[in-house]
């Protein structure tokens, strides 16, 4: 008769236990969404403000100034440990390859890729 309660004490704490996994599971998961909506609504609103047309126009009029002598390159892969000469050893090293003549005097690089 002892063996039988202990088993049943057993068997009724091992279902409170799982009742309060299931609580702190869906507790978890809320919180997650929650935190995902709030995320992605930050980042809608930064994307929105970062890529608003007067945004692009003015940076993209400030190279058009004199379009004989700036060129803007789409693609090129960042670097961690990237400088300013790293870069522009590397925009030297695809504008040579398109116009032998290419001169870099000065490169920089306008945001990041961050992962995540």
């Amino acid at each position: 008769k002892q063996w039988y309660q202990r088993r049943v004490r057993v068997v009724s704490l091992q279902c409170q236990l799982l009742e309060k996994r299931d609580t702190e599971i869906s507790a978890v998961q809320k919180t997650a969404e929650s935190e995902i909506q709030s995320f992605a609504s930050v980042l809608q609103k930064s994307c929105d403000s970062a890529l608003a047309p007067a945004r692009v126009s003015r940076a993209l009029g400030a190279v058009a100034e004199d379009r004989a002598s700036n060129v803007i390159v789409h693609g090129l892969p960042d670097k961690d440990e990237e400088g300013t000469e790293v870069l522009d050893e590397e925009v030297q090293c695809l504008l040579s390859n398109v116009y032998d003549g290419a001169k870099v005097l000065r490169s920089e690089r306008i945001g990041r890729f961050k992962e995540g």
